[in-house]
């Protein structure tokens, strides 16, 4: 039998360089003469090259948030962690001899992560590497007993791990036994904690400093030195190949899991390998990333190469169908890593239907088998070459199909492909490992590589078994090579299953049964499920109790008594092993049984079914959904009609009060549709909603709401609720409709499709339109309003930017709007995070004054994405930074308090809270929610325009939203937190969050959303934070006030007094030589049942520049009159004569101005209790 003949392939690799793995990747390896084009096995692999890589190249995206950190400051941030490490005292080992039988592993110190996939995930584990320290990590899904071995083993000296992970963390310390353990996690507290649904890394302008979450954690940000390393520790050239970079997990045949442990020599040629494999790569890569970090797949496939290529990662804690078709859809995905049961997904799902998979360039499916058929079916459907390979912890990438059309991937179905770069395979006989079986012919499968592992840590026969003295490391499958060299895989000696691409021992599962008193013996197996392409667990038991055994017969039924036994070992298996190891899952809801509940309920009260976890859940009209036995009741939030009704008197009365209803309308009723010539010589239609209780002599508000690109105002009725009377009891709702585009299809001003059209101005057409309804309705000219879904969102957003506009219209709340902006970004260049923020319309937003926003957004929208893009040949915001933007115009800053509510699925960012003017730009992120107006009854979690109408009223109307609104919207079930830039200090409680700044205080209490800030000299020093439940006997609102403690009056040092009981506060300074008065709240006269408002008889007087005191009734009627005024911002006398202010005007009387604007005296001495905040809101 000649050489050729034997099952020997691939070859052994030159001499590649040498180095730390982090200083590899991040030296642009892949440059023209770099040192992986330098090492090339071939002309066309040395050709394989990437230009430089662009420091503020984003490597790390998460999607659904935007956050993003870019190439060079992931590098940096390492250099950082690798600092905060030394600076802990941890220090790389030195290294050690060589023994007769190899090299030896030198492992240093040990960092654990503990983590799901996360932005934090790079740099920390760059970090460790960076530091010459060994990173081992794990599966955060694992019980506490699966992670005691790990500590046991590893003897971390640091660990990080999530809020979830601690209870987990500490059970197992607990349960390693070690001494070591907790002396080093514990009594140092170097346990650290990385929070993936509130963590700010990435965030714009975010220095979240590190908090300290309980007595033994810190937040991971407490790692990052102020000062990065200069350079990753370096080591002689000849200690790489010892020096440990990493320790993985592997399941061994004895149950327990055996550390991999892999030198930074192993996972430099890793990178090697996989690049000349992969020749189909650029540097434009777009890769998600949903494959486990900590798994050796995900690790040299994702991670590792993704800085050696400059590929940019939209990082995923968790794999979730829906969101990775949208997330491929909206990022333009290029490639995908997945294991078999995500192709399966890509084959016959019927989700796929509903997205766009055609930026997707090749895919690559690892960690167990796939079936033929399904790599032929995902090509026949999208295109998409699967392409299957063979790796292992121990080895990295071992061989992988090689082609880029399907003619030539088609022949190589079934098999593995051939051995990357630097690869030795060979296969022998099973019987005898030291002679090489022909091609053809079934063996074990060895491999010889530099990128084998060194040893199984702290198991030195399951090392010598597995490493003979030549280098080859002996697999455990069994496999053959055909005659063009291709690696087909055909059996397994060892004795594990593939479970969705992770290795599970049997016999771990057989000594977990066999420990419960109810089972005598067991065995286990693995079951192939062809629907899920992939190995599952099945156990077979002999219980103990002989009357259970007898029950135990051939085609038998199953007894309850069986059942429960059956559900007792499903449970016991549960709590001592990860997920993927379970021995029953069913992920096929029963949703026959749950439709029945449904039914039976009948359509009017059950309208959908859901699942959480197993439970079935009937959704009840659009606020409920309830389990059939009751209980666990999830609710949809929404407010309720909490709208001004009309005034029958006023200045802001419309000419058209007093004009009879038109005939044709029926008060309502669904609209009815008129017409009316624009000045720009189009006909429009419009429909015009009436409410019922329509007085023609009466003010009422008015809104304009705009239909997306496509449809009319008869379609946005019906999708937004704003004629229904719940929602909107007083408003008149009128629904335009847009000309045909040269494509047929209405269309606004600010699509692309109406760039350079001169003949079409919607902005004159709704200027006209809002004068004829003037002329017809009785309309309340400082409560109009705009509203607008998609193109009609994108109008508004035109509107609220337009000088003239900005003025006619009070508030704007577009949905999903789309915001497409004249820059010199396009559909192809598109920076979504940064992109100027003006309009296809006007070349630079110029509002008029401040414009209150609100915004609603799914982050599910995958036809006006909330995280932008390019689109149509430009570029639309991301929706994060639009509403900075807007916050800016707003001449507010960009903090913002975030409020998250309903389950997690509503977050609210409010922006002027430090302005005093919480809320002024609101932007709603609806989780998971598609291109859609969000509307209860069409399953939104919210109803989008009773929250838009009572944004409209809040900020149109001196008296904001009443106290017990607010209590029974946002109770106790509601979870705060703030992003603040560019220093917060931020305390977060399941009910309230506090925020300080240096030059002022903003409070937010979810029970009932208490803001307050006071239009009063500002302390120059920082206000304590006090809980709002404290505010009722003691607070400083601003300078040196103090709590009433005596009945009398005021005096020359601010000393307070009590009123009827109750208690009240003044701030300096106090009206000096003289005692003054206290006038109480005057909505309710005497007796103050609720402590609402309290004035000291102490006002500025703008021209003598003194403070004087004033009659009760004077300061009464001018507090009045300036909240007769939605946009009085303050007020003050002289002379006897009330002046307001309101905002960007000067100071007013009723015979005109009498300060300039520049001049801007407080508001007096306004001061609160506890229970008046909400009743007056911030203007």
């Amino acid at each position: 039998m000649s050489d050729l003949e034997l099952s020997y392939v691939g070859a052994p690799p030159p001499t590649l360089p040498t180095a730390n793995i982090f200083d590899f990747i991040f030296s642009n390896p892949l440059r023209k003469n770099g040192p992986v084009s330098s090492h090339a096995p071939d002309t066309e692999s040395r050709n394989h090259i990437i230009p430089n890589i662009a420091p503020h190249k984003p490597l790390l995206v998460d999607p659904l948030t935007a956050a993003q950190v870019s190439w060079d400051r992931v590098r940096i941030d390492s250099l950082r962690i690798a600092a905060g490490l030394h600076a802990l005292g941890l220090q790389p080992s030195p290294a050690v001899p060589h023994s007769s039988t190899g090299h030896t592993p030198v492992i240093s110190s040990v960092v654990l992560l503990h983590l799901p996939n996360s932005l934090a995930f790079a740099p920390l584990l760059f970090g460790v590497m960076a530091s010459g320290l060994t990173v081992t990590m794990a599966n955060p899904g694992l019980t506490s007993g699966e992670l005691a071995w790990i500590l046991k083993s590893s003897e971390p000296q640091v660990v990080v791990t999530t809020p979830e992970g601690l209870q987990v963390l500490s059970a197992a310390i607990t349960e390693s036994g070690s001494p070591k353990v907790k002396a080093n996690l514990i009594n140092t507290r170097r346990v650290y904690v990385v929070d993936p649904a509130h963590d700010e890394y990435g965030l714009p302008c975010s220095q979240s400093k590190g908090t300290t979450l309980d007595q033994r954690s810190q937040d991971w940000k407490a790692l990052l030195a102020p000062k990065p390393l200069k350079a990753p520790v370096q080591f002689k050239s000849s200690e790489y190949k010892e020096r440990t970079a990493v320790i993985l997990w592997s399941s061994g045949t004895s149950g327990k899991s055996k550390g991999v442990v892999l030198s930074h020599q192993a996972l430099v040629s890793n990178v090697h390998s996989l690049w000349h494999i992969n020749q189909a790569f650029d540097g434009n890569q777009r890769w998600l990333g949903f494959a486990p970090f900590y798994h050796i797949f995900a690790l040299c496939n994702v991670l590792l190469l993704s800085v050696a290529a400059g590929a940019t990662i939209f990082v995923m804690p968790k794999f979730d169908p829906k969101l990775m078709l949208s997330h491929v859809q909206r990022y333009r995905v290029t490639f995908l890593h997945m294991a078999p049961p995500v192709a399966v997904l890509l084959a016959k799902s019927p989700m796929l239907d509903e997205y766009d998979m055609t930026s997707i360039q090749g895919a690559v499916s690892g960690g167990a088998p796939l079936p033929s058929e399904i790599v032929e079916q995902v090509y026949r459907r999208l295109g998409i070459l699967i392409k299957l390979g063979y790796g292992l912890s121990e080895a990295g990438s071992v061989c992988n199909q090689v082609g880029e059309t399907w003619e030539v991937i088609q022949p190589q179905l079934g098999n593995t492909g051939v051995p990357c770069f630097g690869i030795e395979l060979k296969i022998v006989s099973v019987d005898d490992p030291t002679k090489v079986v022909a091609k053809g012919l079934e063996g074990e499968i060895l491999i010889r590589s530099p990128t084998n592992m060194t040893c199984y840590l702290n198991n030195k026969a399951a090392t010598d078994e597995a490493l003979d003295s030549e280098g080859w490391f002996h697999t455990g499958d069994v496999g053959k090579v055909d005659t063009n060299g291709h690696l087909w895989i055909t059996d397994r000696l060892k004795d594990v299953m593939k479970v969705k691409g992770f290795q599970v021992s049997p016999s771990e599962l057989e000594n977990i049964l066999c420990g419960s008193p109810s089972v005598a013996d067991a065995a286990v197996c693995g079951l192939f499920d062809a629907g899920l392409a992939s190995e599952l667990p099945r156990a077979y038991v002999v219980p103990s109790s002989k009357h259970l055994l007898a029950q135990c017969t051939p085609n038998g039924p199953v007894t309850p008594e069986l059942q429960a036994l059956a559900q007792e070992i499903k449970q016991l298996v549960e709590s001592k092993t990860v997920r993927y190891k379970w021995l029953a899952v069913n992920n096929v809801p029963d949703f026959a049984t749950c439709m029945s509940y449904c039914s039976a309920a009948g359509s009017s009260v059950c309208t959908t079914v859901t699942y959480i976890g197993t439970a079935c859940y009937l959704k009840q009209s659009f606020s409920t959904i309830v389990r059939p036995s009751g209980g666990n009741t999830a609710t949809i939030y929404y407010p309720p009609p909490n709208y001004p009704a009309p005034v029958a008197n006023g200045q802001y009365r419309s000419s058209g009060c007093g004009t009879p209803l038109n005939s044709a309308i029926s008060p309502g009723g669904t609209s009815s549709v008129f017409y009316g010539n624009g000045s720009d010589g189009y006909v429009h239609s419009y429909n015009v909603h009436v409410p019922s209780g329509y007085d023609p002599n009466k003010a009422a508000p008015l809104i304009l709401a705009f239909h997306g690109r496509g449809e009319t105002g008869s379609n946005l009725e019906s999708e937004t609720g704003f004629s229904l009377a719940r929602i909107n009891p007083y408003g008149i709702v009128v629904y335009p409709t847009a000309i045909q585009d040269s494509t047929g299809l209405t269309t606004w001003q600010g699509d692309p499709s109406y760039v350079g059209n001169t003949t079409i101005n919607d902005m004159n057409f709704v200027r006209t339109l809002v004068a004829n309804m003037s002329s017809q309705y009785c309309i309340d000219t400082s409560r109009v309003f705009a509203a607008g879904f998609s193109n009609g969102g994108g109008l508004v957003n035109v509107l609220a930017c337009d000088p003239v506009m900005s003025t006619l219209f009070n508030a704007f709340a577009p949905h999903s709007g789309a915001y497409y902006t004249q820059t010199g970004e396009s559909n192809t260049v598109c920076f979504p995070n940064t992109v100027t923020t003006n309009d296809l319309v006007h070349s630079v937003c110029s509002p008029s004054g401040r414009v209150p926003m609100i915004e609603f957004h799914g982050d599910n929208d995958g036809t006006i994405s909330y995280f932008g893009g390019g689109r149509r040949g430009y570029c639309l915001p991301a929706i994060p930074h639009w509403s900075q933007d807007w916050a800016t115009r707003n001449n507010l800053t960009t903090d913002n308090v975030t409020t998250v509510t309903n389950g997690g699925n509503v977050t609210k960012a409010e922006f002027g809270s430090l302005a005093g003017l919480l809320g002024l730009v609101t932007q709603f992120r609806l989780a998971n929610w598609p291109h859609s107006y969000s509307l209860g009854s069409n399953g939104g979690y919210i109803d989008a325009a009773a929250f838009s109408l009572d944004f409209f009223y809040r900020w149109t109307n001196p008296a904001g939203p009443s106290q017990d609104y607010l209590s029974s919207i946002y109770a106790s079930t509601t979870s705060a937190r703030v992003i603040s830039c560019p220093s917060t200090l931020t305390i977060t409680t399941t009910t309230t969050t506090y925020t300080s700044t240096s030059s002022s205080s903003v409070t937010t209490t979810s029970s009932s959303s208490i803001s307050t800030s006071i239009s009063t000299s500002i302390s120059t020093s920082t206000p304590a934070i006090t809980p709002a439940s404290s505010l009722t006997t003691a607070a400083t609102v601003s300078g040196s006030g103090t709590p009433v403690t005596s009945a009398s009056a005021v005096s020359a040092n601010g000393v307070s007094t009590s009123l009827n009981g109750y208690p009240v506060y003044t701030t300096t300074p106090s009206c000096p030589g003289s005692n003054g008065t206290y006038y109480y709240d005057p909505y309710t006269g005497t007796g103050v049942p609720n402590g609402l408002y309290y004035f000291i008889m102490c006002g500025y007087d703008l021209v003598s520049g003194s403070n004087t005191q004033f009659a009760a009734s004077s300061w009464q009627a001018c507090f009045a009159l300036c909240d007769n005024y939605a946009t009085c911002t303050s007020f003050t006398f002289h002379s006897g004569t009330c002046y307001i202010k309101r905002v960007n005007s000067p100071y007013t009387s009723l015979g005109g101005d009498y300060v300039q604007a520049s001049q801007n005296p407080v508001r007096g001495n306004l001061v609160t209790v506890a229970n008046a905040q909400a009743r007056h809101s911030p203007r």
